[in-house]
């Protein structure tokens, strides 16, 4: 039987704007950033999050703090499971 291949398509967006839509995205990309940045140190510090206040300090919505919370939680999520892969690989290593 044949072994089925695992194909990967990467696509690429690339908009045409003009130089005040481009520094419009980049403050908001800066933003976004930040606020994901600071979201990712509350959640390894376990501390409390206002979300209002919070949202008021980056002058996020409601949804917009959502998607940060969830990217945060994500990126977070991703290294704990790489850590899991990594103890395994070392214990691996050790037996032998």
């Amino acid at each position: 039987m044949k072994k089925k291949q695992n194909t990967t398509f990467t696509y690429e967006t690339r908009l045409r704007v003009t130089s005040e839509e481009d520094a419009l995205l980049q403050s908001y990309a800066l933003v976004m950033s930040k606020a994901k940045r600071k979201l990712t140190a509350a959640q390894l510090a376990k501390a409390e999050i206002d979300k209002p206040a919070f949202s008021q300090t980056y002058g996020l919505s409601s949804r917009q703090f959502n998607s940060c919370w969830s990217e945060a939680t994500a990126c977070l999520d991703g290294i704990y499971e790489l850590k899991k892969l990594e103890l395994v690989a070392v214990k691996s290593k050790l037996k032998l």
